[in-house]
């Protein structure tokens, strides 16, 4: 699980600074803590189907 969770933040990470999100306001429209996309990022902590389906909100208009 932990080498799925890191291929996933680096998607997160990637796509982000795609469309010039910073991870406050990546953090904001997903209507999660920034502390949230910190650590999904950084991969440092075991995420949760809820936070990806939030944080994918973020990157919709």
């Amino acid at each position: 699980m932990q080498n799925e969770n890191s291929s996933l933040g680096i998607i997160i990470n990637d796509s982000r600074k795609k469309l010039g999100l910073s991870q406050e306001a990546l953090a904001e429209k997903a209507d999660v803590s920034l502390s949230t996309i910190q650590r999904i990022e950084k991969r440092y902590c075991e995420t949760e189907i809820f936070y990806f389906k939030n944080v994918g909100k973020g990157f919709r208009n």
